[in-house]
């Protein structure tokens, strides 16, 4: 068996949430049509690189809580991606 990966190293955007989320979103879609079950982002891609203080505030953190949210119910019906 032959599990296709896809590596979706994008241009996120420092604070850009729900932007970020979406370029997930298409990417994941994308390689899902081509064939990929897992797809792998960095571990800062909904907030962007370089948030440093960004993350003392509580209001940018449930935004990256909601960006996730939002990327796992746009995604759910992909049978198989992880």
């Amino acid at each position: 068996m032959t599990l296709k990966i896809c590596v979706a190293q994008l241009n996120y955007c420092v604070g850009d949430m729900p932007g970020n989320a979406q370029k997930i979103i298409a990417a994941a879609r994308t390689a899902y049509q081509d064939g990929t079950r897992l797809v792998l982002t960095p571990e800062l891609a909904i907030c962007g690189y370089a948030a440093e203080d960004l993350f003392l505030r509580p209001s940018f953190i449930q935004a990256c809580d909601d960006a996730v949210n939002q990327v796992a119910r746009e995604l759910a019906g992909l049978k198989g991606l992880t």
